[in-house]
């Protein structure tokens, strides 16, 4: 069977009552955020084993008791499904760090954005100056909602696809990529960085 056009809502429905390979194209579409979510939180903690460890004990935590937890959420939607798989990636990396790094701030592990383009995008600038960047269009009746698609995207590792999963398709996955786009540009010019060839996609 197809799971290309259900849902991650449908898809995780399609799990709980019948199981089997739904599960894992359910893996594979809620991986990269909860990899994302682990590595943010891991700060400079994050290398290749531990977050590997985590993702798996992430699984463990969202399939134990059949599932309890997930079956157990109240609104099934995309926000609700992605965000409690990353905040249960989130509690992992803290219980790890807990236990293991107890004399470390959390502040001390603070890195840069992880998405793999991040880099090559905008020549290594630090966060901090791209968001300066980004609130400049703070004015624009649409900058909440293409803030948190850009983050979502850089920051986060959330596809094109997921994000309009999440925003309910308002914009769809090219209007993700549109704003993604035009968002990369507009920090560009900010920032004097020159424009590539691959600006317009997301």
């Amino acid at each position: 069977m197809g799971y290309e056009g259900l849902s991650i809502s449908e898809l995780l429905h399609l799990c709980l009552t019948s199981g089997g390979d739904a599960w894992t194209e359910f893996i594979q579409r809620i991986q990269r955020p909860v990899a994302g979510a682990i590595i943010r939180t891991l700060g400079r903690l994050a290398d290749p084993a531990t977050v590997d460890d985590l993702i798996q004990e992430t699984w463990l935590r969202l399939f134990r008791n059949d599932c309890a937890a997930l079956r157990g959420l109240r609104d099934e939607h995309a926000n609700s499904i992605f965000d409690y798989a990353t905040t249960t990636a989130r509690r992992a990396a803290l219980d790890y760090i807990a236990k293991r790094h107890a004399d470390l701030s959390l502040d001390e592990l603070v890195v840069e954005p992880v998405n793999s383009q991040y880099d090559a995008m905008f020549a290594g600038a630090k966060r901090d100056q791209v968001d300066r960047a980004l609130r400049t269009l703070a004015a624009d009746p649409n900058f909440e909602r293409d803030y948190l698609i850009f983050w979502r995207y850089f920051e986060q590792g959330f596809s094109s696809r997921e994000i309009a999963e999440l925003l309910h398709g308002q914009p769809g996955e090219k209007g993700v990529e549109a704003v993604i786009g035009r968002l990369k540009r507009h920090i560009k010019k900010i920032l004097g960085l020159a424009e590539s060839p691959d600006d317009s996609e997301g």
